[in-house]
């Protein structure tokens, strides 16, 4: 057994050494979330042999190595172009999205910055400039949504949880249309961010485990842009009426086909343009008319862009969304009975 045991130690020692040699000699993998900081990693080997006609089993002692949590963090611009404003507008909007992509629960510092260089002007923070959605829905809601502050309301966030954070600005006056002016939402994880991926934080992670900074390096920043806009939405309306022999005569039973031109124009873009048109009195509503563009849409509240007494009774109802100044007219039809 005495053998066995020097054995042992022998492959326990060159195993060890292999290890070691392996993790050198590897390229230093991409942090990230993965494996919850704090797990234990327990390894141990075994060994199989004979002597003679006696067989043997030995069992290393254990390897025990715990995971660090990684400090990594990602911040993104959630605007899908620049935020359209008025000359002037108060409590402008840019939103962002804050994620944890860390492996342990961490909580971020917000900074935000208005006065850069390379755009037309400097938005002027409103209120604290910066508020954290409370209500999950993305939407800034005033009233409801918290103001931050430093130190009191950072962010926690678990591994892989995001949060919908918010820039309010004011637009000073006497700005040009196409104008541009940028804030930018920096993100620093508390127990570190350096700056330097791979930097260690010792004692600053989850239960006072070390902590080391990711790909990141622990902070993110993204870049928010507003763009002054002259723009302006025009609706012009036809109607064309068919009577039942084939003629032009507002008469019982005859069918008047109303066709919307929607036009938006200047710099920028519109913003939740919803078009509402109330069914006139004498008269009803022809199901399964409405057209967006000449594409049928349904009668109901359903992922369309269409309704017809559903957001409102009695009226026909189309949600166009954003719309970019110098965008094709979008051309809405319905069809209604005169009784």
């Amino acid at each position: 057994m005495g053998q066995a045991s020097a054995l042992l130690r022998c492959l326990g020692l060159e195993l060890a050494a292999a290890m070691l040699l392996v993790l050198c000699l590897l390229p230093a993998p991409a942090l990230g979330a993965g494996t919850s900081a704090g797990t234990t990693i327990v390894n141990s080997a075994s060994v199989n042999y004979a002597i003679g006609s006696d067989t043997f089993a030995e069992t290393s002692p254990s390897t025990s190595i715990m995971v660090l949590e990684v400090l990594d963090v990602s911040l993104v611009w959630q605007d899908a172009s620049p935020v359209s404003v008025g000359d002037g507008a108060a409590d402008q909007i840019l939103t962002f999205r804050l994620t944890n992509i860390g492996n342990g629960t961490e909580q971020f510092r917000l900074t935000s910055q208005s006065d850069l260089i390379g755009d037309d002007f400097n938005p002027i923070p409103s209120g604290t400039g910066i508020y954290l959605d409370s209500n999950g829905n993305d939407i800034y809601d005033p009233g409801i949504d918290d103001p931050y502050s430093p130190g009191i309301n950072d962010p926690e966030l678990a591994a892989d949880a995001f949060r919908t954070i918010f820039i309010l600005n004011n637009i000073p006056t006497g700005l040009p249309a196409g104008a541009t002016g940028d804030s930018r939402l920096e993100a620093t994880a508390v127990s570190g961010g350096s700056g330097t991926p791979g930097f260690l934080h010792p004692g600053a992670g989850d239960g006072n485990i070390d902590a080391v900074d990711g790909s990141s390096g622990g902070l993110d920043d993204a870049l928010g842009t507003y763009v002054v806009s002259d723009v302006s939405v025009a609706l012009v309306k036809s109607a064309v009426v068919t009577d039942p022999g084939n003629g032009n005569q507002p008469i019982t039973g005859a069918t008047i086909t109303y066709t919307i031109l929607v036009t938006v124009s200047g710099t920028g873009s519109a913003q939740n343009i919803v078009i509402s048109d109330p069914i006139p009195v004498n008269t009803t509503y022809i199901p399964a008319t409405l057209r967006l563009d000449t594409v049928v849409l349904t009668d109901a509240a359903d992922a369309d862009e269409g309704d017809v007494s559903m957001t409102e009774p009695g009226t026909v109802t189309v949600n166009l969304g954003n719309v970019a100044g110098g965008s094709p007219a979008r051309s809405i039809e319905f069809s209604v009975l005169i009784d």
